[in-house]
């Protein structure tokens, strides 16, 4: 009953995935609007033009960011399902 549709944490990570997918699945090519719009939000990403298409780049920190991130989710899950087994 974790509220990951409330936690901060839980939707950087479903961006992150989405990053994941455009590399893995779509060579790098930013095709969803979506996707651009948060791209074109955050520092350590953005989107250049080669050959017609849009790609992906994640600049100098967007790793140890995204690891920041993951660590502080996989935490408070953690704190969560502990306060769960007192409670």
């Amino acid at each position: 009953s974790f509220p990951f549709g409330d936690d901060t944490y839980w939707e950087q990570i479903q961006w992150f995935n989405k990053i994941r997918n455009c590399i893995v699945h779509d060579e790098g090519k930013v095709r969803d609007k979506g996707l651009k719009e948060y791209i074109e939000k955050h520092r350590s990403l953005r989107c250049e033009l080669f050959f017609g298409d849009e790609y992906v780049v994640l600049d100098e920190g967007f790793c140890e960011n995204a690891i920041a991130v993951i660590g502080a989710f996989l935490r408070s899950l953690l704190f969560y399902r502990q306060a769960d087994k007192v409670g």
